[in-house]
C-alpha cells in the first residue's frame, strides 16, 4: 500500500543525508511510523 497506509495527508518526515533512512510519521490520530529505505543503483 505504500504511503496510502497512512490515514491522513498531514504528515511528518524525518530525515538526514540523501542515503539514510527516512521516516514518515501522521501528525494527529494513528501512532504509526512508515520507514523508507534507500536504494542505490550502480551502473
Amino acid at each position: 500500500y505504500g504511503l496510502k497506509a497512512l490515514s491522513t495527508s498531514d504528515i511528518q518526515m524525518q530525515m538526514n543525508e540523501a542515503n539514510s533512512p527516512v521516516i514518515f510519521m501522521p501528525l494527529g490520530g494513528l501512532n504509526m511510523t512508515y520507514l523508507i529505505m534507500p536504494v542505490q543503483i550502480r551502473k
